[in-house]
């Protein structure tokens, strides 16, 4: 969630920067747009691996849960 907010506070600001140039602006605008594609570009990354770190932790986490039902389900039938 904190890198979804950082890519969007990145692309408004670049957005601002490019609104409020002046005369260079077309240069600086293809530095920014370019700088925004790479953190962009990075924050997708990140999220795709924080993604698949959470899947890992929910799939761990939904094993350990099954083998408490059965336990609870093995001791209810002694």
């Amino acid at each position: 969630m904190k890198k979804l907010l950082t890519l969007l506070l990145a692309v408004s600001f670049s957005l601002a920067f490019v609104a409020c140039g002046g005369s260079g602006a077309k240069e600086e605008a293809a530095e920014t747009t370019e700088a925004v594609e790479e953190t962009a570009e990075e924050a997708v990354e990140e999220m795709e691996e924080a993604t698949e770190e959470v899947m890992e932790e929910a799939d761990s986490v939904a094993a350990e849960a099954e083998e408490a039902v059965e336990e609870m389900e093995e001791g209810s039938e002694e």
